[in-house]
Formats: structure tokens, sequence, C-alpha cells
């Protein structure tokens, strides 16, 4: 009777090692991705070597082209490893004022909704009329009426 308990016992801690070291793998993983797409950071390349279109997307981030830096925001998004620091940090690099209107209509589906707004406030009266608009529409995008707008926003 005894050895059977400790044959249980031992199948059991096994289990749940194994379990847990899966679970760490997979949630370590899924941050690893997400640094990688949206802060471009290296430690990846320790563990694996990424996805081709991790390594493509992040490419086409820092591109000369337009066009491929929309992709790029795009694919971020649609991935699901955007995070709302991250497309402030593009808005502020950004030159071109079609790019920053793509990367404002994006932070309106952002679940950090203060911090995309207080972006807004700070970046509102110096932006382009196409840019001021996009970002009235995204604040309205995240629950945000024109009256509340025009107090937190363009004071």
């Amino acid at each position: 009777m005894d050895g059977i308990i400790k044959k249980l016992s031992f199948a059991f801690m096994l289990t749940v090692i194994v379990g847990l070291g899966a679970g760490a793998g997979f949630f370590c993983g899924k941050a690893l991705r997400s640094l990688y797409l949206t802060q471009g950071a290296t430690l990846l390349y320790l563990f694996a070597e990424p996805e081709y279109e991790y390594f493509y997307i992040r490419s086409m981030v820092d591109s000369e082209d337009e066009n491929e830096r929309l992709l790029a925001y795009y694919a971020v998004k649609e991935y699901g490893k955007d995070n709302t620091s991250f497309f402030i940090d593009r808005f502020t690099k950004e030159k071109s004022a079609h790019v920053k209107r793509v990367l404002v209509w994006l932070l309106g589906f952002s679940p950090d909704k203060e911090e995309a707004l207080a972006m807004y406030g700070k970046y509102y009266s110096v932006s382009d009329k196409a840019i001021q608009k996009a970002m009235r529409e995204s604040a309205q995008r995240m629950g945000v009426n024109e009256k509340e707008f025009d107090h937190k926003i363009r004071r």
C-alpha cells in the first residue's frame, strides 16, 4: 500500500511540474513575442528563432517606406501584440501626417483609454486638421462625447 501511494505521489508531482513548466513556457513565449514586435527586444533570439512574419513586421516598422510602416502597424494590431505606449512612441517618431492619422485611429481601439486620451491632449493643438479629426473620432470610439473631448483635450 505504501508503495502505491509513493508511486501516485511521484506521478502527481511529475504532472504538476510538467504542467507548471508548460504553462510558464507558454506565457514567457507570448511575452517575448510581444516584446519583439513592439520594442524590438532581441531576447527572443536566445530561446528560439522568431517566426518569419515577426522578423518581417519588425523590419517594416523601421522602414523608410511609409506604406511598409502602415502595413507593419496594422499587422502589429492584427496579431494582437499592440500596446498603447508602442503606438504613442511611434506617433512621436513619425513624420508623415498620413501615418500619424492611422496611428491615432489605431489608438482608438486601445485598452488603455486614459493614456491614449492624454496623448491626444498633448498633441492636439500642434497637429494638423486631419489628425485632429482622427483624434476626435477615435475618442468617440472610446466613448468620449464631443463635449467631454472639448473639456479634456482642447482646453
